[in-house]
């Protein structure tokens, strides 16, 4: 299964965004003025038509979505909002800010999302919302959800960060709740350099957010630039000639000198910790730039998603019966879109060192296991195993450029690890 040294070598990620893209936006951010006008209402009523919602607003950040949201419920103080503790902290810092407290509800064995048991045994009369993740592209059965919802009455918001596009039973995640928030940053599948998206059914309610954030200020140039030079970084380093050649050797000395340089630069999140009030280095507004990105990416998602599905169909296809049992459950009546396909393997370094030996780089999750951070120790009732299996899986590449010959290469060295 080796493959010869010359040969496309698979990086563990890759950018959805076109180099001639990134230089023309780095053009226009340098040279012209910053603004969030009519190209951010155009993307946001494209947004709210592509999967459905009444209302879409554009902020800087997922979190900060989140926050405004939680904020304008007018919940009352202390109210409990019930979340799954795979995620960045910033997220689980969301709902403090809004003066509410987090609480953490395990994952369901093996399947990346939300645990619908412990979920009941975790409501309580505090309880008044309910986060909804969908990890790795993987759709949450959105009946379960609901049926626990409107059983005890709560607002159901969605974290469609890692499930843009997908489905459950025809209907767009996203769209199943009062609320959906998605990030629009680095690596994501629609990423519009940095920012965050809300989706809302309740007019009355993105009037009184639209409010609350429109005196925001501009960005700095400095922050989109930052952040374009670190996508264009990115293409040049998992482009398969640079990688083959480049890449894959120098996260090779990286890796014997124990380094963690490359998963500081792909992680953008802070260190875990707990915090009162959303910092002001995110308190700016959404720009026409980046609504111009994201309307062309648009064009192509769709396109983008279902190559990256069939990918993953015929990498399953090719799989042996042992390997498959390591893949996570994959939710029947759902359009899943595979942000990632992860591999819950009993020794994950292990798998992870083999992979790479064979000339496949992978990595775990850049989320934050919240629930065994110290910093949210106080929203840990409960141990939380299976968000932690999910945590520690190696994420096997998926990319929608990926083609059948590297799905091929990928099953065999695969299927060749479990038969050992």
């Amino acid at each position: 299964n080796q493959m010869p040294f010359f040969s496309k070598k698979i990086p563990r990620a890759k950018i959805y965004l076109k180099p001639l893209d990134l230089a023309a936006v780095s053009f226009k951010i340098l040279f012209t003025k910053l603004k969030k006008g009519e190209k951010t209402k155009e993307w946001e009523t494209a947004l709210g038509q592509y999967f459905g919602a009444k209302e879409t607003i554009l902020l800087s950040r997922a979190r900060m979505a989140l926050f405004y949201l939680l904020k304008n419920l007018n919940l009352p103080k202390a109210s409990e909002v019930i979340l799954t503790p795979l995620t960045i902290a910033d997220i689980v810092n969301a709902v403090h800010w809004a003066k509410l407290k987090p609480v953490f509800c395990d994952l369901g064995e093996n399947t990346y999302n939300i645990d619908y048991q412990k979920l009941e045994q975790t409501i309580t009369p505090k309880t008044k919302a309910i986060l909804v993740t969908h990890l790795t592209g993987l759709a949450t059965d959105m009946d379960e959800v609901r049926k626990i919802t409107e059983k005890h009455n709560l607002i159901l918001i969605e974290d469609i960060s890692q499930a843009f596009g997908a489905t459950f039973k025809g209907r767009y995640l996203g769209t199943f709740g009062l609320a959906s928030v998605s990030s629009l940053s680095f690596l994501k599948t629609c990423c519009t350099l940095f920012g965050g998206m809300l989706g809302l059914n309740n007019p009355k309610l993105a009037e009184k957010i639209r409010e609350d954030i429109k005196n925001h200020p501009r960005p700095s140039k400095k922050i989109l630039l930052k952040e374009t030079a670190k996508n264009i970084t990115l293409w040049l380093a998992t482009n398969r000639i640079i990688f083959s050649l480049f890449t894959y050797y120098l996260i090779k000395f990286l890796n014997k000198l124990n380094s963690n340089a490359l998963e500081k630069f792909i992680k953008s999140n802070p260190r875990p910790a707990l915090t009162d009030k959303p910092p002001r280095t995110l308190l700016f507004s959404y720009t026409d730039i980046q609504s111009e990105m994201g309307l062309k990416i648009l064009k192509n998602l769709k396109s983008s998603d279902e190559r990256r599905i069939e990918n993953v169909k015929y990498f399953i296809e090719n799989l042996s019966p042992e390997a498959k049992t390591y893949l996570p459950v994959i939710p029947e009546n759902a359009r899943n879109v595979f942000w990632r396909l992860p591999f819950n393997a009993e020794n994950p370094e292990k798998l992870k060192k083999y992979l790479f030996d064979r000339y496949i780089d992978t990595t775990k999750t850049n989320l934050v296991l919240c629930s065994e951070e110290p910093a949210f120790k106080e929203f840990a009732s409960e141990p939380t195993p299976e968000a932690k299996k999910a945590y520690d899986s190696i994420l096997a590449p998926i990319h929608s450029n990926f083609n059948k010959k590297d799905m091929e290469y990928m099953a065999k060295v695969i299927n060749k690890y479990f038969e050992i």
